[in-house]
């Protein structure tokens, strides 16, 4: 049986303004063959940071609020239309 899970992905790239390598975490969903290789992973990250440690604090933050207020869930319409100018 296929399946899936959350995996960390380091990225780097060269910086063109001040020339150094720039590298960044990502977590996100990778996807598994019967076998237990990957075949596939989610190109849109779920959450980034700028190391494994922030990523870890980012990850602890958002279950933080998730039981602080995810038993008052936000609607689109709490926001007021945002105006093109």
């Amino acid at each position: 049986m296929s399946h899936w899970n959350y995996r960390v992905f380091k990225h780097t790239r060269q910086d063109v303004e001040w020339g150094g390598e720039e590298e960044w975490f990502t977590l996100n969903e990778v996807y598994y063959k019967d076998d237990g290789s990957f075949y596939a992973y989610a190109e849109t990250p779920d959450i980034y940071a700028e190391s494994v440690d922030e990523l870890g604090k980012t990850l602890q933050m958002m279950l933080d609020d998730v039981e602080r207020f995810g038993d008052v869930p936000l609607k689109e319409d709490d926001f007021p239309e945002k105006d093109d100018d």
